[in-house]
């Protein structure tokens, strides 16, 4: 009887380390999955009400697609968010000038950062003005981009785009993608 009854807690006890030793590998797993940083791009901007209002959500989703290939970040842009920000009274301008309500959005969205920009067109040149709100209420402006508007402005926005995604990286992130 008395060896049935150690067998039985040997088994016992076997079966509850090899659960435990189970369970601790789950936890390692989810330890060492990337962690996602989520990133809000608003629409930018038209500052001077130009007629180029499609550079407020073109260059938005040029930024987006440069982060395409890291899987460590999601990006939340403007045509995901519309109804969002519609409800919580965001527009391309309170979102470049009104930090509080950047803040809350970022909040409860669940995201560590927000890039918002506004440009402004002056006969046939651009600039582009952006700053990074942090989740802890900093606030980081970028450099600004001067671009001529001319008959590769389509290819002028790509690199602008990718200007701000590249100063974003190295200056937030603290890496570049290249």
């Amino acid at each position: 009887m008395k060896r049935i009854i150690i067998g039985i807690l040997a088994t016992i006890f076997l079966l509850n380390n090899s659960y435990a030793q189970v369970q601790k590998k789950e936890e390692n797993k989810e330890d060492n999955k990337p962690k996602i940083t989520n990133i809000i791009i608003f629409p930018f901007y038209n500052a001077t009400g130009s007629k180029y209002k499609y550079v407020s959500t073109y260059l938005p989703e040029l930024i987006k697609y440069s982060f395409k290939d890291n899987k460590e970040l999601k990006v939340l842009d403007a045509q995901v968010l519309e109804k969002d920000m519609s409800k919580a009274n965001i527009t391309s301008e309170s979102a470049y000038s009104n930090k509080e309500m950047v803040m809350q959005f970022l909040k409860d969205k669940k995201a560590e950062y927000a890039i918002s920009a506004r440009y402004l067109i002056h006969g046939k040149t651009m600039q582009i003005n952006y700053k990074i709100f942090f989740q802890n209420g900093k606030v980081l402006s970028g450099k600004d981009i001067d671009s001529v508007i001319d008959d590769r402005f389509l290819n002028t926005l790509e690199k602008d785009a990718h200007k701000i995604s590249q100063w974003f990286q190295r200056n937030v992130l603290g890496y570049s993608l290249t």
